[in-house]
């Protein structure tokens, strides 16, 4: 089963995933497969790992596409940055280390 795939594409010889963006204010696009939790948490870290997003996600728990829009109120990402990007889905409250994510760099 594969939990969660965002819709970029993996580096040869990459672990992480790693896109790139010409917006201030990017869309990320995952695929969400069928699932009992009923949120996710998405995050977006600086290059020193200081929290500039933080967003829950309600879901249905059906496998589905899953657009995150980074709205206005977000800081703009800056060109020539790195970022670290996180959703999490919650699917185990007494062990968060048991919820599967996915991770990358814009």
């Amino acid at each position: 089963m594969i939990p969660l795939v965002p819709l970029i594409t993996r580096p040869k010889r990459s672990a992480g995933f790693f896109g790139t963006t010409i917006s201030q204010h990017p869309t990320f696009w995952v695929y969400l497969s069928q699932s009992t939790a009923r949120q996710l948490e998405f995050l977006l870290l600086d290059e020193a790992d200081n929290v500039l997003h933080q967003e829950h996600i309600a879901i249905e728990g059906n496998a589905q596409m899953l657009r995150i829009k980074l709205g206005k109120n977000s800081p703009p990402l800056e060109v020539g940055k790195t970022y670290n990007w996180v959703l999490v889905k919650l699917c185990d409250e007494e062990d968060p280390s048991r919820n599967p994510f996915v991770e990358g760099l814009i």
